[in-house]
């Protein structure tokens, strides 16, 4: 049924009345809501959001010239494609339909699914994926809490992943990194989703133990990222006494400066858009010093049990 009040004749968007989706293989109640819209003359867009009682919603687009084919794109997409739940998680993740190619996912009308971005609810923590739009580009990542308490995390919570992810970096409520973005499509959706899915579960898995566990499983993994750290600093180390030690040697000009030449260009073109502070030497992993991940708790001497509510 069409919904008038939230249509816009203005906006050339027609909306749904929500349809309620019960006896999932989940157990949660999905409110399912669509719109219409018609950017320009000849091209429409559907757009459903599957919408959680706890406000994690999941959005998938579809384009194209003809209603109907789009309806039909959308409801052969699963519900339950938008959704991860997990023990301690809930991941909600958009997509984007791309008519061209044939997806490997079974289920899905000929096309394939895009990852645009994806929000997750991981005990305590809200994160947020946002995947670029072009290629070449890393995707972003924020990391919030939901409630205004502390909580301390190591900035290579990530990092012992893969080196598909940066280090956590400090921002205004709560934390933000990257994540890698490699190989076309739809090779490279399917690769983030894996990637978003692994890291979602990874915190989940981190923050229900004490600090000290991710410190002892993850030793190995922790000496790793200082070592990926130290690379470029000890590279270009090398290469200035690599550099240094021909002057001295009885060659001629010709050869050092051909030699010194990639080291030159960098100097010209690269030394200015270089990122000091991220250079840094191998250092020894340290063990957490906290006893709970939770500022509060870790004062009073007891970490809570953070349940994942909807």
């Amino acid at each position: 049924m069409l919904d008038l009040g939230s249509s816009s004749r203005i906006d050339r968007r027609l909306s749904f009345e929500p349809r309620l989706h019960d006896n999932l293989a989940n157990g949660f109640r999905i409110k399912e809501c669509l719109s219409l819209e018609n950017p320009w003359r000849g091209t429409y867009r559907l757009i459903r959001e599957l919408i959680l009682p706890n406000g994690l919603v999941s959005r998938l687009v579809v384009s194209g010239p003809e209603p109907l084919d789009l309806l039909r794109t959308a409801d052969s997409v699963p519900l339950e494609r938008g959704f991860n739940f997990g023990e301690r998680f809930i991941l909600a993740k958009c997509h984007t339909h791309e008519p061209f190619g044939w997806s490997s996912c079974p289920g899905e009308s000929e096309g394939r699914l895009v990852l645009t971005e994806a929000v997750a609810k991981v005990v305590g923590l809200t994160t947020y994926f946002e995947m670029p739009q072009v290629g070449g580009y890393p995707a972003k990542v924020r990391i919030t809490c939901s409630s205004r308490e502390a909580v301390h995390l190591p900035n290579d919570l990530l990092e012992v992943l893969s080196n598909d992810w940066g280090a956590l970096e400090s921002i205004d409520g709560g934390w933000s990194t990257s994540m890698r973005v490699r190989g076309r499509e739809p090779q490279r959706s399917a690769r983030n989703e894996a990637n978003v899915e692994r890291a979602v579960s990874h915190i989940a898995q981190t923050l229900i133990e004490p600090p000290r566990r991710f410190h002892e499983e993850r030793t190995r993994s922790r000496w790793w990222v200082q070592l990926r750290r130290g690379l470029p600093l000890v590279f270009w180390m090398s290469v200035t006494l690599a550099i240094l030690r021909l002057s001295f040697e009885p060659t001629s000009w010709v050869a050092l400066g051909i030699a010194a030449l990639p080291f030159l260009m960098f100097l010209l073109f690269g030394l200015p858009f270089l990122e000091w502070s991220k250079l840094s030497l191998p250092q020894r992993p340290r063990q957490l010093l906290t006893g709970c991940w939770w500022h509060s708790a870790d004062e009073a001497g007891k970490c809570p049990r953070v349940k994942l509510t909807l």
